[in-house]
C-alpha cells in the first residue's frame, strides 16, 4: 500500500473514531496492514474494488460500525466520510458558490440584528477567491448538496455555519468533532455575544468563554467573545 493511501487512511480513521467505526481498504491484505499501522483491530474488512478509481488519490473504503452496518464511501485528500445520510469532506473549488450561500443564509437567520460589513456579492467573491482555495475548508453534503461549512486556521475555528433548514440534526456536532480531530492541541474562536444559540453550542462542546470585547476589532463592530477548547489531560 502506498504511503499516500496510508496517510489518507489515518485521516479518515481519525474522523471515524468518535463513531466507533473501522476502515478497511483494498487491495487484499491492505486491511491487515492498516490494522497494524493503527494498532487497533478492524471490525470489518472486505475488498470492494481497486485502490484507484477514476482520478488520482481516490480510494474506496468500507465503513463498518459495531452494529454491523456498512457503507461504501469515497476518500479524497483529507477524507470524505459518509455516515447516515450526509457526507463530511474537504471542500473543492466547485463548492465555493454553495459554501457562500450557506454562509449567507445562516448569517441572516442567526444574526438579523447584526449589520454585515460586506455585500452578498463580496461574500461570494471572498469564498471563491480567498477562503476555499486558500484555507482548510470542510463541507457537509446531503445527496450532493452543501448544507454546512467549516473553515479551520492554524489554531482557529474560523467559520462554522449550517443551512438553517439542516440545524438540529447533529451536523454541527460532527463538524466540531472533525475540528477537534484536526487540531488535537486545542482550538479557539470568536463569536458575537448576541449569538446565544452559538454560545450554548460551543459551551456544550467544551469551549470556555474568555475575553469579551466591544467589537472594535471585528468588521461588524459588534461585541464579541473569545472561546477556547483544550483537550482534557489525564492525571499522571
Amino acid at each position: 500500500m502506498s504511503e499516500e493511501l496510508l496517510w489518507m487512511l489515518r485521516d479518515a480513521t481519525a474522523v471515524l473514531k468518535p463513531h466507533k467505526a473501522a476502515v478497511a481498504i483494498d487491495p487484499p491484505g491492505g486491511g491487515r496492514d492498516c490494522a497494524a499501522l493503527l494498532e487497533e483491530p478492524l471490525l470489518h474488512a472486505k475488498c470492494l474494488c481497486s485502490d484507484r478509481i477514476g482520478s488520482p488519490g481516490f480510494v474506496h473504503v468500507r465503513v463498518s460500525r459495531e452494529v454491523g452496518c456498512g457503507v461504501a464511501v469515497g476518500l479524497r485528500a483529507c477524507g470524505a466520510v459518509e455516515i447516515n445520510n450526509f457526507v463530511v469532506r474537504r471542500a473543492v473549488g466547485s463548492d465555493a458558490a454553495a459554501v457562500a450561500e450557506v454562509w449567507l443564509r445562516s448569517f441572516t437567520a442567526a444574526l438579523p440584528g447584526v449589520c454585515r460589513a460586506h455585500t452578498d456579492d463580496q461574500v461570494r467573491s471572498w469564498f471563491r477567491e480567498v477562503v476555499v482555495p486558500g484555507s482548510e475548508t470542510w463541507v457537509v453534503t446531503v445527496e450532493g448538496v452543501v448544507v454546512a461549512m467549516m473553515v479551520l486556521g492554524d489554531e482557529e475555528l474560523d467559520q462554522l455555519y449550517l443551512d438553517p433548514a439542516w440545524q438540529g440534526r447533529g451536523i454541527g456536532d460532527r463538524l466540531v468533532e472533525v475540528a477537534k480531530q484536526r487540531r488535537p492541541a486545542g482550538l479557539a474562536l470568536w463569536t458575537f455575544q448576541v449569538n446565544e444559540p452559538a454560545r450554548r453550542f460551543y459551551e456544550r462542546h467544551g469551549f470556555v468563554a474568555g475575553e469579551c470585547t466591544d467589537g472594535h476589532r471585528n468588521e461588524e463592530r459588534e461585541p464579541d467573545v473569545r472561546y477556547r477548547w483544550r483537550p482534557e489531560r489525564e492525571e499522571p
